[in-house]
């Protein structure tokens, strides 16, 4: 058997680089984002130093910053761009505003408004959450229009999301939600994809959805979850979705119980990355009949990897949002750094806790030593494996699902399913992108292009 002939650098030829196998070739990235793919022999002269001086591939990796000389100033310009929202302070504040027994007062939600417009970022997102979340009008009204008030006074543009199953929905609030231009994020089960057809709030939803004149425009996302039920069914899923006609779809990744489904219900990785790769097949040839959808975790990663634009999420930031992107109010105020150390919390464990609405000012919540641990832990050039990682520009780990798996917010990424999980996610963009196919092509910039949520 003939054995292939290491890699040899040449002194001061090669730039910075990352590089993994993708099928017969390679893809390398740098520190900024940049990309390409190599076959073997490429690979090899532009690490010895044999590449030759001109043609369309060295102007390519030259532009890049794969070949020295670098230009460092556009390269930390780039980086810079491409991580600015981890100066902006938290963006996404996520309202849970109870379940049966346990709802949060307007009194407590004013206070939560508080820490909210105390953020030093320039844009917000203020959610709501909750298995009754629908049940409590009250404050739904009261924040949203108190919001909107302050969001004035400051010149700071909101957008208001809404996770619900839309259990207790009336008319008279659906048609709230649409004039003022909620992103609403439904939550699904297996039965929402069955012959019998979407429910009936859902539908009434999606029609005032498509019917709204307001400025900004609402948006429907379906959330469907990680449960055994929902395998095989991607064509019913996408078709559904097109039927309602959603934006998007969002699959609800595994995760380790309580953040999850207990493992009878929850599949295995390998069962829903087959689940998630047949969902996206099924989207790209929905787009490809002229049908826009976008299948959530894909096009956050086609934003990542084709643009220098900061995705505006909290799932794929480098250091994690967890308390500098992202804060969680429990129903009764106390502050927790993420929507899973607010569940975790409802729970018993404090562990991702920050501070109290009414008691804590922003400052002291931004202060605690919490969030200091969690910017430290989750800063993926520090984490083995991910600091050697190509994937690295484009990725992002959660340290409540390092601390519920592995029982350390730094986690280990060798034996990580959140790891698994976004390097066979991120193969699957990389691939997409090597088979050059034009209509896909066309549709992956299509969702890197679009912009974040739109505010008021």
């Amino acid at each position: 058997m003939a054995t292939q002939r290491p890699l040899e650098l040449a002194r001061g030829a090669v730039g910075p680089l990352r590089f993994r196998r993708l099928g017969g070739a390679y893809l390398i990235t740098n520190d900024w984002g940049r990309w390409a793919i190599l076959e073997p022999d490429q690979l090899r002269e532009l690490c010895d130093g044999s590449l030759g001086a001109e043609g369309p591939l060295r102007a390519e990796l030259e532009a890049k910053g794969f070949v020295r000389p670098v230009d460092v100033e556009l390269a930390a310009s780039t980086l810079f761009e491409r991580r600015s929202s981890v100066a902006w302070g938290p963006y996404s504040h996520l309202l849970h505003l109870g379940d049966p027994g346990r709802t949060m007062s307007v009194e407590t939600a004013g206070h939560c408004l508080d820490i909210v417009f105390g953020s030093t970022s320039p844009r917000l997102e203020i959610g709501f959450t909750g298995s009754d979340v629908l049940a409590n009008g009250a404050v739904l009204d009261h924040v949203v229009e108190e919001a909107g008030r302050r969001a004035r006074e400051v010149e700071k543009p909101v957008a208001f999301h809404l996770w619900s199953d839309l259990r207790g929905l009336e008319d008279a609030r659906l048609e709230w939600l649409s004039e003022r231009g909620f992103h609403v994020h439904v939550r699904t089960d297996a039965a929402t994809f069955s012959e019998s057809g979407a429910p009936d709030a859902l539908r009434k939803l999606a029609d005032a959805v498509r019917a709204a004149s307001s400025d900004p425009a609402p948006s429907l996302e379906l959330v469907v979850p990680c449960t055994r039920d929902v395998l095989g069914l991607a064509g019913p899923i996408v078709r559904t979705c097109v039927d309602l006609g959603c934006e998007r779809l969002r699959l609800t990744p595994p995760a380790p119980a309580p953040l999850g489904p207990p493992p009878p219900e929850a599949p295995d990785l390998g069962e829903w990355l087959e689940l998630r790769f047949g969902v996206l097949e099924a989207v790209l040839a929905t787009n490809a009949e002229g049908k826009a959808l976008a299948e959530h975790g894909a096009a956050l990663l086609a934003r990542r990897i084709l643009t220098d634009g900061d995705p505006f999420d909290v799932e794929l930031r480098s250091p994690a949002t967890d308390g500098t992107g992202q804060l969680c109010y429990a129903w009764d105020g106390t502050v927790c750094t993420s929507e899973a150390g607010c569940l975790l919390y409802h729970r018993g464990d404090a562990t991702f806790v920050v501070g109290k609405a009414g008691e804590d000012d922003y400052r002291k919540v931004m202060g605690h030593p919490t969030v200091r641990a969690l910017l430290l832990s989750s800063l993926l050039e520090g984490q083995p494996v991910c600091c050697d990682c190509a994937f690295l520009p484009y990725c992002g780990q959660s340290p409540a699902h390092n601390y519920v798996e592995q029982g350390t917010i730094q986690g280990r990424m060798a034996d990580s399913s959140w790891c698994r999980r976004m390097q066979a996610s991120a193969d699957s963009i990389f691939r997409l992108l090597r088979d050059g196919d034009p209509t896909t092509r066309a549709t992956l910039d299509a969702w890197a292009a679009a912009r974040e949520p739109r505010e008021r």
